[in-house]
Order: structure tokens, then C-alpha cells, then sequence
């Protein structure tokens, strides 16, 4: 698992470096995640070719927190990942505006976010099911994280379940999905307590 994720957040290096699609990696795949040994056949696997995440050119910038935090995971160090997670408030990569309370809604390194407050503990039990061996917690901006991941919905058609988004206030793990996906094919929807 670990070494899956590692796959995943080393996409989002190399396409903040580009500027190209990221590929979405899903949970949903015929090999269950923990056998996956993190070798390139494997990321086929589970790549979905037409779920992509596009990284419009000069938006994302691999800051040395990035670097840092993306290391760490690419290393399956899940500990140093916490705990950047836990005092992260924003992105590590993305300069533009975050996402609050007050704003309600903002442009995104991934397109149109808002955010959401229900409880979550049917999609931990769902992700654990899955396989994923985090813990849910939140952080103290308020934003509900599952492990180093800030928990969202999205069009699952997209981007599934599992798949590494990244957004204002940090790299997001889509978690769910909503009514607002037939309308806003690329809008993530972030879990918070507000």
C-alpha cells in the first residue's frame, strides 16, 4: 500500500516539474493494493488512462515542503508525512488563494473547490475496507483528513476513488463523491468541520 501511494505522489512531482496530467490511481484494481510492490507494471495496474488530473503549466510549484512531504511518502515514511500534514494549512505547492470558510468557493491548482462538513465514518470504514491503513483525523484549520490526506468528493468517473488530488489547502485524497459531479465534471468538494 505504502509503496502505492509512493507511485502516485511521485506522479504529482513529476507533473508539477512538467506541467502535464497527473495519473489518478484508484483503489479499485483485480490485485488487491497490498500485494502491489510499487514496480511500474503495477502503477499500469491501477493507473485509470482516462482519469486525469491536468496541471495546467507554471501553477504548481515544488516548494522544498512539497519536495519534502512527496519524498517522505515516495519512501513509504508515513510518519513524516503526518506530521507536516498536521501543521500543513495550505498547499505546499500551490500560491494562489485557499479555500475558507469565509470565501466559501476558490479556483484551485485542480479547478473549482468548496467544501462540505458530514460525518465521515462510513467512508473511513469504505477506505479501510479498500485496504488504505490510515487513521481519521482533523486538522487544526479544521479540514478532515484521512492519514497525510485531506479527504474530498469528486466525479468518481474522473478521478476515483483513491485517486491523489491536489488542492488549496493540500494534496487530497478522493474520499467520495456528490450530486455536484453531473454538473462540474472537475470541481472537488472538501471535507471540513465549518
Amino acid at each position: 500500500m505504502k509503496k502505492l501511494l509512493a507511485l502516485a505522489v511521485s506522479a504529482l512531482i513529476v507533473a508539477a516539474q512538467v506541467g502535464t496530467a497527473i495519473p489518478a490511481y484508484a483503489a479499485e484494481t483485480e490485485t488487491p493494493i497490498a500485494e502491489a510492490s510499487g514496480t511500474a507494471e503495477d502503477a499500469a495496474l491501477v493507473a485509470q488512462e482516462d482519469a486525469t488530473v491536468y496541471v495546467p503549466n507554471g501553477a504548481l510549484v515544488l516548494t522544498p515542503e512539497a519536495q519534502q512531504f512527496f519524498n517522505a511518502g515516495s519512501v513509504g515514511d508515513i510518519d513524516t508525512q503526518m506530521r507536516m500534514a498536521a501543521l500543513q494549512t495550505r498547499s505546499f505547492m500551490y500560491t494562489g488563494p485557499a479555500l475558507n470558510k469565509d470565501m466559501g468557493t476558490t479556483n484551485g491548482p485542480s479547478g473549482r473547490e468548496v467544501y462540505y462538513n458530514l460525518d465521515m465514518s462510513q467512508k473511513v470504514s469504505q477506505l479501510k475496507a479498500m485496504g488504505y491503513p490510515f487513521d481519521y483525523w482533523v486538522r487544526s484549520d479544521g479540514v478532515k483528513m484521512f492519514g497525510p490526506y485531506i479527504m474530498c468528493a469528486a466525479n468518481i468517473n474522473i478521478r476515483p476513488i483513491g485517486s491523489l488530488v491536489e488542492s488549496s489547502l493540500g494534496t487530497c485524497m478522493v474520499t467520495d463523491t456528490g450530486y455536484f459531479a453531473a454538473n462540474d465534471q472537475i470541481m472537488i468538494d472538501i471535507a471540513v468541520t465549518w
